[in-house]
């Protein structure tokens, strides 16, 4: 898997949590902070 094909399926991954709970991801919430929040801040700074 190419760095890009990662960074598609991490994306879709956010856009289907987003889209299912009608809410970003939580910074409170361990579980949702490791797996989303991390990637979507180092992200929008990008």
């Amino acid at each position: 898997m190419t760095q890009e094909e990662a960074w598609i399926q991490k994306y879709n991954a956010i856009v289907e949590f987003i889209n299912k709970n009608r809410r970003n991801p939580s910074k409170y919430d361990d579980e949702e902070r490791g797996a989303y929040v991390n990637w979507l801040r180092h992200n929008r700074k990008l």
